[in-house]
């Protein structure tokens, strides 16, 4: 078993939040790790940005439209830090960090489920999913052994049980316990690893303006390295980000 795989039997770390940050990954696929291990972007989406006269409103939506967003990566960077606004050469470092570092996006989660304590649940079967939010399962590259023996279940379910939520206007908290179940597709062929990664996480939010920048960057490497598999999700760096609503009007890149 490899140094990474051994890890995640049982890891226990503080990661980087933008008000602290507490994460115990357990566990493994069959002995490949998927240890998205260091960062931790939480941001409550709450308002809708409208643009008059060429300036952005905030628009608090109403109850039922209010989200929930998460990225965790095993890359280490400043969840709180507005990553759009740094120098070209810092961006493509931060790009490639999240390219090269196993990942986990769980977008569009009910608030008012989740502060409520509900069990939310998502599943990725045959290239869809379907459930109560959506995901990417971004592994990266696991050892030489594991790609040459096994792929990876590509049926993946994805468990999300809250254990607590303190989400204010431009701060808070929240802490869930997160559980990534890989099986067997219908009709896959082969020895495939198998199993469940399970993931506690207790992490401060990120304000909303900047979070929802920062998952502008995050989301298309993550999506694009869920669709390629491990082998060359290190392309997925060259990704642009996201067009998003700021203070100055719809920002497209």
């Amino acid at each position: 078993m490899s140094w990474r795989a051994g890890c995640a039997l049982a890891l226990a770390l503080v990661c980087w939040s933008g008000a602290g940050c507490n994460l115990w990954i357990t566990s493994d696929f069959d002995g490949v790790a998927f240890l998205p291990d260091s960062t931790v972007l939480a941001v409550a989406d709450r308002h809708d940005l409208l643009v008059r006269d060429g300036a952005a409103l905030p628009v608090l939506k109403n109850r039922a439209g209010q989200e929930l967003h998460l990225v965790l990566t095993g890359a280490r960077l400043d969840p709180g830090a507005d990553w759009l606004r740094f120098p070209v050469g810092n961006l493509l470092d931060l790009q490639r960090a999240l390219a090269t570092r196993d990942g986990l996006l769980l977008k569009g989660m009910s608030l008012d489920r989740f502060g409520d304590g509900e069990t939310l649940k998502a599943v990725l079967d045959n290239g869809n999913v379907s459930g109560d939010f959506d995901i990417a399962v971004a592994p990266t590259l696991p050892d030489e052994r594991a790609v040459a023996e096994q792929g990876l279940g590509s049926k993946i379910t994805v468990t999300v049980v809250p254990k607590a939520l303190d989400a204010q206007p431009r701060s808070g908290s929240l802490s869930a316990d997160i559980e990534v179940k890989r099986e067997r597709q219908a009709g896959q062929d082969g020895e495939v690893a198998t199993g469940t990664v399970t993931i506690a996480v207790s992490t401060g939010l990120v304000s909303e303006r900047v979070g929802e920048a920062n998952l502008a960057v995050a989301e298309p490497i993550l999506r694009c390295m869920a669709e390629v598999g491990p082998n060359a999700a290190g392309l997925c760096k060259d990704e642009s980000p996201l067009p998003y609503v700021d203070s100055t009007g719809v920002v497209d890149f």
